[in-house]
């Protein structure tokens, strides 16, 4: 079960980057914005590939925390791909933020 409602902010990174990537999220929030982060936002028990696919679905930005991490991560990679055919306002919006310089982690492709 996901706890946010449609529409919002959805954020891909690495958990690796998690420290950083949750002060951004907690930035947003507290500017008014419905986020979406998996570790706030998927409940114990609850399929949580079914729950992020869902959340993307129905998101209207994606943002994607790039670094080296997430640059190696298959499922940063899944989400930000999904993001490009999602059905919702995501396809338009995603936006990179990179956490390390561009030639640590070059941007997706």
């Amino acid at each position: 079960m996901v706890r946010r409602s449609a529409g919002g902010v959805f954020i891909s990174y690495s958990h690796r980057d998690r420290e950083i990537v949750s002060a951004a999220a907690r930035l947003l929030r507290s500017g008014g914005a419905t986020v979406f982060q998996d570790i706030a936002d998927i409940k114990a028990g609850t399929r949580w590939k079914a729950a992020l696919f869902q959340a993307l679905d129905q998101c209207e930005r994606v943002m994607v925390f790039w670094s080296s991490a997430a640059a190696s991560s298959e499922w940063v990679e899944r989400e930000w791909r999904s993001a490009q055919f999602a059905p919702s306002a995501c396809l338009a919006a995603t936006y990179p933020n990179v956490t390390e310089p561009p030639m640590l982690a070059p941007a997706p492709g």
